[in-house]
C-alpha cells in the first residue's frame, strides 16, 4: 500500500503518516467533535470563509446570517470582522486549546493505544 491511499485529510491540509502533526490533527478532531461547545463566534468565523454579518451587502450572506443567529446565537459584527483577522488556522487551533482549558470534563481525546496519535472519532477502535 503506498503512502497516497493512507491520506488524512485534516483542516484542508492532507498528511501522511510520516507527515503527522499532532496539533493540526488534534485541532481538526475537536472541530469535528465538540462544535457544540464552541461559542456563535467561534462556529461563525471557524466555518464561513467570508464574514458572515448583518450587514453583508449579498442578500445570500444576510439570509445566512438570520438564520445562524437564530441557531447559534447573537455575534455582534465587529467581533467577526476583528476575529477574521487572525489566520484561520490559528484561530480554530486557539479555539481548541481554549476548549481543552475550559471545557475538559466535556471532551474525550480518543488516541491509538499503539502510536498515540489521534484517531477519526472519540469511538474509533
Amino acid at each position: 500500500m503506498n503512502d497516497s491511499s493512507k491520506t488524512k485529510r485534516f483542516l484542508g491540509w492532507e498528511m501522511t503518516p510520516d507527515q503527522y502533526d499532532d496539533e493540526i490533527a488534534l485541532t481538526a478532531y475537536i472541530w469535528r467533535h465538540y462544535r457544540h461547545l464552541m461559542s456563535a463566534l467561534e462556529i461563525r468565523v471557524g466555518t464561513y470563509s467570508v464574514p458572515i454579518v448583518s450587514d453583508s451587502p449579498m442578500e445570500k450572506a444576510r439570509r445566512t446570517h438570520g438564520f445562524l443567529e437564530e441557531r447559534d446565537g447573537q455575534v455582534i459584527n465587529a467581533a467577526v470582522h476583528e476575529a477574521r483577522k487572525i489566520d484561520p488556522i490559528e484561530f480554530k487551533k486557539r479555539t481548541m486549546y481554549r476548549l481543552l482549558q475550559d471545557c475538559s470534563d466535556d471532551i474525550q481525546i480518543n488516541r491509538c493505544p499503539q502510536c498515540n496519535r489521534v484517531t477519526r472519532s472519540p469511538t474509533a477502535e
